[in-house]
This record gives C-alpha cells, structure tokens and sequence, in this order.
C-alpha cells in the first residue's frame, strides 16, 4: 500500500482543511424580505412548497397578509346555492322560503360536507322576544346574507336579534342590534364579511345616513361618528332639508311630482350634485349589501322614473381602511351586475351583463370605468336551454377569485340554472334548480370555509 494511503504515522500526507460552505444567501433573508419574495409566488400551490421548507418559511407563509393575498387565487370551496323567494310581507318583515341547489358535482367530500350541514338553519333555537305574536311570523329566522362560509340571520319582525351561523360546524354567535338602531331595526340593511385568514368577522349596519359595525374581536358595536362621507351626508339630509312642512312636500316629491313650482326649483337646488348621490344610495336602498372581497357594497338598484336620474349607484365600505363612498356603477339601470375585489385589475372592479355578454369594468388611475373584456359565454349548452326552456335572463349573483356565479332563468319557468363561470379559463359549469315554484329574491352562493393553508410544519 502507497504509504500516502495510509490512516497513520507520520509519514502520510495530511489532508486538507477546507472552509465551511457559506450559507445559502435566501437563509440572509429578513421576515419582511422574505414575505415580500413570497407574495410574489404565482399561486398557492407555489407558496405550499416554500412553507414546507423549514419552521421560519412556515411562519411567514402562514402570516395573515400573506394568506389573504393569496385566498384571491384559491378555487373556493362551493357547497351550493341558497334561493330565497321575494316573502309574503315587504323586507326585512317577509319571511323568505328557502331552497337549496347542491353544486358539489364533482366533489365527494364536499357532497359530504352539504349532506351534515345545517343550510336551512333549522338547529338554530328560538329566542325570546318582546314583539306580540303577528301574522308576520315574528318568532323565526330571516336569512340577510353570507360570507365565509357563514349565514347572518335577524330574528323576528324588526330584527331586533342577530345571529352569525355556522351551518356546518353548527355554532352560533348571537349580537343584539346596536342602540342606535332601535327604532328603525327593521329598515337596517346588513352585510357580513369574514376574514378567512383568522375567522373573524364584521357585521356592517346602514339606516339612513347612520352606520355601525360589530367586530367579533372586540364583541361590539362601532359606530361611524367621524366619518367624513357619512358626516357631510348628515349635514346635507338634516340641515339643508330643515325637516319642516315646507320640506316635507319637497321630500314627497322624490315619489310624485312636486305641487308646486317653486318646490319644484327648491328640489332641483337641494338634489344637486352629491346630495342626489347620498340620497339615492343611503336613503333609498332597497336591500342588504354584499361583500366582495375587502369592499361591502349596497346597489341602489335605481329605476326608471321620471324624477330620477338614469344612473345606478353603489355605497362602498371598504372594511380595510374603514372608509365610506359612493360610485356611479357604468351600467344602465336594470342591468345585472356585481362588485368584484381583483388585486390584479388595481382592486375594485364590476362585473355586469350586456345581451348575454359578460363585461369586465375596471378603473383607471383617475377613477374612471374602463370596458377591459368582453365575452359572450353563451356556448352550445346554454344556446339550447334558451331555445328550448325559454331561458332568456341572466342575473349575477356573486365574483370571487377568477369565479363568476350568476342564474339563468325565464319568467316563464320556475326552475333554472345556476352558473359558475372561471374567468381565466371560460370554463362554464351549470346546475339544474328544478324547484316548482319560482325562488326569485336574494340568492347567495354558499361556500365552505377556506382550510389553513398547510399542516403544520415539524422540522
């Protein structure tokens, strides 16, 4: 053996020392570096990958900010569609029938989850009520909206109770109507956002020129005081209107023509430019809001009369900086549309229906809407169920990551078809409701609660 082969003595040959390898210039990296890398992942799959990699990576994947960036591109986990009918009284006193339409085609252990669910809110108990027994059916639940794979529900005629539903885990937050409130519970018209990351969520109230939100972190109500957008609307509703006699014929004359010519010019002078805007899109809200994304939105769902303008306007809260406004939406009254929160198109975005096209608005850096895409989704299958079912109306429902839900259906029939639409690939999927009566009022896609993004990591 070559005596430089050896393992001892003297007479080897030393082998060299070498320097540890540098560590890998990305374990330099700061939290906030770092998190500013993985936002920029292309998708969830992307950023499931990097969070497997040690406890540190974990961690800042995991961060709330981070999960919400990326919720915008996860498929959410559809269960359903819940169909209300329009109720035998004038909302919020009508007590809406319900109904159901299983959109788990495809998905076992979704299909699963809707066979345990409580949709229809049945375990939810009765509560104790002050208002005398009415024909209104004051002792039972109306559904307001959802979010989050949670239901808001308002409890009796004036809906003095309100409660966030868990229908699949069955739980239930209760909350009572905010003081403020207390004599006009029934004219406050709701909306629900949950945040997904933490499963907190606010329930946002608007009456008149007033609103409040409950947060489930702090388990109270908040009302706007300082708000500029809803102080100035104060200011024009309840000072420059005086609230007198005088006035009050003015104020008729919103729903007939004025009496007289100089209410006439009174009206024209006080209805001007933003107070018209207020008055519409608070006052006179017909419904409860929605939410997309970071922004609840209500429509005015403005129509056709001759002392109205023809515009449709949209009141806006958008829950990440608390802020109240008004937009003029770019669509004639009476056309389909929805509200649409798409950090890839800057944000706040509309998505609406033109003769069976879906139109996608956007706002440019002045704050103008933009005609970005228009498409017709209108292929063979949805041709045929227009020539023969009659299937004429599409009305949008809901837009949320890449997705669009709306409902095809005729006056003419009773049933219909749900439609989710993806953006990205104009994929369309389609749904029977084969109810046999006409479930035409508030519809609401239902979904499952976003689950975390990874297990957690062991290493």
């Amino acid at each position: 053996m070559d005596p430089s082969e050896g393992t001892g003595g003297g007479g080897g040959a030393k082998k060299p020392k070498t320097s540890p390898a540098p560590a890998p210039l990305v374990a330099a990296l700061g939290d906030d570096l770092l998190r500013e890398i993985l936002l920029r992942l292309p998708d969830m799959a992307s950023l499931a990958n990097a969070a497997c990699v040690d406890k540190r990576w974990y961690g800042v994947a995991s961060d709330p900010a981070v999960f919400r960036r990326f919720d915008a591109l996860r498929r959410p986990p559809l269960l359903g569609f819940i169909l209300t009918d329009r109720g035998d009284q004038l909302f919020p006193r009508r007590c809406s029938n319900l109904y159901f339409v299983n959109a788990t085609r495809g998905f076992p252990d979704l299909r699963s989850v809707v066979a345990d669910a409580d949709i229809f809110f049945e375990d939810l108990p009765d509560v104790d009520s002050d208002e005398e027994e009415e024909e209104y059916y004051s002792d039972e639940w109306r559904l307001r909206g959802s979010a989050g794979g949670r239901l808001l529900l308002s409890y009796g005629r004036d809906g003095r109770v309100l409660a966030v539903y868990d229908p699949i885990a069955r739980t239930a937050v209760f909350l009572r109507a905010l003081d403020g409130f207390s004599y006009s519970t029934h004219m406050v018209r709701y909306a629900i956002s949950v945040d997904e990351a933490d499963g907190s969520f606010l329930v946002i109230g608007v009456v008149h020129c007033s609103a409040a939100v409950f947060s489930s972190s702090s388990g109270q109500w908040v009302k706007f005081e300082e708000d500029a957008f809803l102080k100035r609307s104060r200011r024009i509703l309840y000072e420059e209107w005086h609230w007198d006699p005088y006035d009050e014929d003015v104020m008729d004359s919103t729903y007939q023509p004025p009496r007289d010519g100089m209410a006439a010019g009174r009206r024209r002078k006080e209805w001007d430019g933003y107070g018209q805007d207020v008055f519409d899109s608070i006052n006179k809200i017909p419904g409860d809001g929605m939410v997309a994304g970071r922004f609840a939105y209500w429509r005015s769902d403005t129509k056709k009369y001759r002392h109205f303008d023809d515009v449709e306007r949209i009141l806006i809260l958008d829950t990440s900086t608390m802020k109240w406004s008004v937009i003029t939406a770019p669509v004639p009254p009476g056309e389909s549309y929805c509200v649409a929160d798409m950090p890839e198109n800057g944000g706040l975005c509309l998505i609406s229906i033109k003769e069976q096209s879906l139109q996608l608005w956007i706002r440019n850096s002045t704050g103008e809407w933009v005609l970005k895409e228009e498409f017709s989704f209108m292929d063979e299958r949805m041709k045929k169920l227009r020539r023969d079912e009659w299937m004429k109306r599409v009305r949008i429902l809901a837009a949320r990551a890449g997705y669009v839900y709306m409902e095809f259906w005729s006056i003419r029939k009773s049933h219909s078809y749900l439609l989710v639409l993806n953006l990205r690939t104009k994929k369309l999927d389609i749904f029977h409701n084969d109810a046999d009566e006409p479930y035409r009022g508030p519809a609401f896609p239902f979904f499952m609660a976003l689950p975390p993004l990874v297990v957690q990591h062991n290493d």
